[in-house]
């Protein structure tokens, strides 16, 4: 059985998320030299930094150099515990939880509730 492939003739693939994204796009400055990098990042002077026009005009053109903090009130455990579960099979499951408590199905209720706890943890 042959697979299908796409075909790149001058650059390796890589497939992230079933995307194919060729290597050259993605800088990888952890091979390259200090100089290479600098010359990359259109860096002047190594030994001088950037300028402040040039730190002015980054910033503008890259934003702050930051990571955003999410301030919920709500702990981050609960937060993944939400939402790890809610999906259409943990309803699905819920719902017939609550169909078997109604016609008093004890065991069938009981096997979907400690299905459905197990899943969850």
């Amino acid at each position: 059985m042959e697979k299908n492939h796409v075909k790149f003739e001058t650059q390796p693939v890589v497939t992230i998320s079933q995307v194919p994204i060729v290597v050259d796009e993605l800088k990888q400055y952890h091979f390259m030299t200090v100089e290479d990098v600098a010359e990359e990042l259109s860096v002047k002077d190594l030994s001088l930094g950037l300028s402040t026009a040039e730190v002015d005009e980054r910033l503008k053109t890259f934003g702050q150099n930051v990571i955003s903090v999410n301030k919920s009130r709500i702990p981050l455990w609960i937060r993944l515990l939400f939402r790890h579960s809610v999906n259409l099979m943990t309803f699905v499951l819920l719902f017939a939880a609550i169909i078997s408590g109604a016609v008093q199905d004890w065991v069938d209720m009981g096997g979907m509730l400690v299905f459905l706890v197990s899943n969850v943890a």
